[in-house]
């Protein structure tokens, strides 16, 4: 692959992907009760192939990237369309370095799949850049599996769907205003944190650590690469926060794991579809979630592994 060019190789990679997961090759409708459907209209996804004056050394190894907008172009709504409605669900962007190498940038409408399922598409779009004529994993489009009961029946507590009563008839968190910072702990960082906590609660994972110090589970099959997760929600007040040590927030965090069985993800879907798809609580919430474990740093396109592969 040394001499192949990847605007090409990607881009060729892409098209026969989407052969196997069609519906991202169509758009989505609005139906009756608000209820989102795909229409495979096989118009495809937006690709844009770039070159960029620049090398990768100069790029910094994590987020954020601050030429971003130079790397994934703002389309903006396309086709007349109305945010995620009559829209092309993906948008592909290859830039090509004056050192040999490339950064492949993806937006995708969060509907169609959560982040476990875009890191198989782009997987598959390796597998088939490599030379496969299929993708090592078949992609399960099986939207059933998660689907609401009848009748719907909320049966277990769900704090994350809670609007918090607010003084403010602004937004207090309007994205112009928002700060965007990267906080990177290493082994040594970890440790000194698991010093802080309680002889009761040290198993708990990093995920819970970092998750309380800065404050799922079903089967699925193998290829499935909708959306299949939930978000558990904790109540406490900001006094609670302050006056106690770090194992009251860490206990908090794995109880709210532990608590999602199969019949919390069934409640799940079932309040979701009774609120009519009500928006999960952002005010006065703190939300974190862990995407150290999607394989984006495995996915290899022909020239080997990324130098940097996950969010921006």
């Amino acid at each position: 692959m040394k001499n192949a060019d990847p605007l090409k190789v990607i881009g060729e990679a892409l098209a026969k992907t989407l052969v196997f997961y069609y519906p991202f090759a169509g758009w989505l409708r609005e139906g009756p009760d608000r209820k989102l459907t795909v229409d495979c209209t096989g118009e495809g996804v937006v690709f844009v192939a770039a070159e960029a004056d620049v090398r990768a050394e100069e790029f910094p190894l994590y987020p954020p990237f601050l030429c971003m907008d130079q790397l994934l172009y703002d389309h903006g709504h396309l086709h007349g369309s109305q945010g995620i409605l009559n829209s092309p669900l993906m948008f592909v962007q290859v830039t090509r370095l004056s050192c040999g190498g490339f950064i492949l940038a993806i937006k995708f409408t969060h509907n169609m799949c959560d982040a476990f399922g875009m890191s198989q598409f782009l997987t598959a779009m390796g597998d088939i850049a490599r030379g496969r004529t299929s993708p090592s994993v078949l992609p399960i489009w099986k939207r059933e599996l998660l689907n609401v009961r009848n009748p719907p029946k909320a049966t277990c507590t769900h704090y994350e769907f809670i609007q918090f009563a607010t003084k403010s008839t602004t937004d207090p968190n309007p994205d112009s205003e928002m700060v965007y910072h990267s906080f990177f702990f290493n082994s040594t960082n970890i440790s000194v944190l698991r010093n802080l906590v309680p002889t009761h609660l040290a198993k708990c994972s990093t995920f819970d650590l970092l998750a309380a110090c800065i404050w799922l589970k079903s089967s699925i099959p193998v290829g499935y690469y909708g959306n299949a997760f939930v978000l558990p929600g904790v109540i406490s007040t900001v006094k609670d926060l302050c006056e106690n040590p770090i194992g009251y927030a860490l206990e908090l965090v794995m109880n709210a794991k532990a608590n999602v069985t199969e019949e919390y993800l069934r409640s799940f879907i079932d309040i979701t579809v009774m609120k009519g798809r009500a928006p999960i609580s952002t005010e006065w919430t703190y939300i974190v979630d862990d995407l150290t474990q999607l394989g984006l740093w495995d996915t290899n396109y022909g020239w080997g592994k990324p130098i940097y592969g996950g969010m921006c």
